[in-house]
């Protein structure tokens, strides 16, 4: 088990540069398939962090490599593809809890809005949103959304939770190959087609699984955990 290191202002602003910083690399890495999601990986294949002094934890794949990075509470890495990573940021913010700062969809419009105010992006899109209740009680805003920007595609997967007066955003990034992207789309009743057909397509299987590899962990965040 991987293991943490000991340890406001107006939550709108501290949002807008808790999740820019975030999005444009500062924690280079935050969310939404869960588990049960076809594709997910496995559990056995993810090895768990907790940050007793943060009260968070997740689960990263076995072998990713915990690195350095300046406004990162922790980030992880792929060492086999280092554009593919994960990060947490923690920041003090006002308000107890993520229903007083917005509900999901007004939230996940303002993570599309501050990708899409940056100069270097040319389209972003929203790939899925949910919700859902953490261990002890905290409320989990999931996104999966697609960046296209002059330095090329991204799917980026992002949870954010406010508890405790402080916002936890966990972001996750795969860089795309060409159209590779859509090999990892949730897809509807349509999309298990025009995936499987991707996948069929060079590097479409590794693709998906990178996303899951992302999904995964997402879905392994909580904030709000008890010291143990």
């Amino acid at each position: 088990m991987h293991s943490g290191d000991a340890g406001g202002g107006d939550a709108h602003a501290q949002w807008r540069r808790a999740a820019a910083a975030a999005a444009c690399g500062t924690l280079a890495a935050a969310a939404v398939a869960l588990l049960g999601r076809p594709g997910a990986v496995a559990a056995e294949a993810l090895v768990p962090y907790v940050n007793a002094a943060q009260h968070y934890s997740l689960a990263v794949p076995e072998g990713w490599e915990r690195k350095g990075k300046a406004g990162a509470d922790v980030l992880f890495e792929d060492p086999e593809k280092r554009s593919t990573s994960v990060g947490v940021t923690v920041s003090p913010v006002r308000v107890e809890s993520i229903e007083q700062f917005g509900s999901l969809e007004a939230v996940g419009q303002r993570l599309l809005d501050t990708e899409a105010k940056k100069e270097s992006t040319l389209d972003v899109r929203l790939v899925s949103e949910s919700s859902r209740r953490g261990a002890n009680g905290a409320l989990l805003y999931d996104y999966e959304y697609e960046l296209s920007s002059t330095r090329g595609r991204k799917r980026i997967v992002n949870t954010v939770s406010i508890t405790g007066s402080k916002l936890y955003i966990l972001n996750g990034q795969f860089k795309c190959a060409k159209e590779a992207c859509e090999a990892g789309s949730s897809g509807g009743e349509d999309g298990g087609a025009a995936d499987a057909s991707s996948a069929d397509a060079g590097g479409g299987e590794a693709t998906a699984a990178a996303l899951a590899a992302l999904r995964g962990v997402a879905a392994s965040f909580d904030a709000g955990v008890a010291a143990q």
